[in-house]
């Protein structure tokens, strides 16, 4: 009998885990710090600075930290569009799996842990990390997405940010640096975020209609988009 037991307490914790890691959107942050970590790649080559295993490791977990935060956040604060769009309605906060103030909770615990690594490494990596942060949860999901066709274009700034912090992470002195090819790097990012949520919203317009966010394609119609 204890055995089973056990094996039911086993099951039930990795259930949660599995909610937990479901509710951070994990394809979203892995692209995100693939990004991220591009961008380090390449300013060590460009740059021509030392590998340093230890900075690599503190970058990723703080810009997976990051994401992974953000997103829990913004699914928080869209919990109850969420539970009445198909392609949503059984994510973890709509369905009840976890709920609202657990899931606020982690977020606000990932997005701290994100922000205090950013400040280990120097001041600008703290500031990208911290707009980021801002953009996504209060630009984009709180004041734009249902205000505004221009949401994404306006909110989609976030996610080039990765990009900036994985090149400022590994440059030398307090302050950090950047340079124009990681601007451009951002940029392309930039632009493929406003496609890439377009494209769902043409082929979830009826979600995106029934709760009232004017996406683009729904502002214009199917057809136009």
């Amino acid at each position: 009998m204890q055995l089973q037991q056990y094996e039911v307490v086993i099951q039930s914790v990795a259930q949660r885990a599995r909610n937990y890691y479901e509710l951070t959107k994990p394809k979203i942050v892995s692209l995100l710090v693939f990004t991220a970590l591009s961008s380090t790649f390449v300013a060590t080559r460009v740059l021509r600075l030392p590998f340093s295993p230890v900075q690599w490791i503190l970058a990723g977990i703080a810009i997976t930290a990051g994401c992974a935060g953000c997103d829990v956040l913004t699914s928080y604060i869209d919990r109850d569009i969420d539970a009445v769009m198909l392609r949503t309605r059984h994510r973890p906060l709509p369905s009840g799996r976890i709920t609202a103030r657990n899931g606020l909770v982690f977020g606000l615990t990932l997005v701290t842990m994100s922000l205090l690594l950013s400040a280990i490494f120097n001041v600008l990596s703290f500031v990208w990390m911290g707009l980021g942060v801002i953009d996504n949860v209060v630009v984009y999901s709180m004041l734009l997405k249902r205000r505004t066709w221009l949401n994404i274009l306006l909110g989609g700034f976030s996610g080039g940010l990765p990009v900036m912090f994985g090149w400022s992470a590994v440059t030398p002195g307090p302050w950090g640096s950047y340079s124009l090819l990681a601007v451009v790097m951002a940029g392309l990012v930039f632009l493929w975020i406003p496609v890439h949520i377009w494209f769902l919203a043409v082929s979830y317009r009826t979600d995106y209609e029934r709760v009232g966010v004017p996406m683009l394609p729904v502002v214009i119609g199917k057809e136009s988009a």
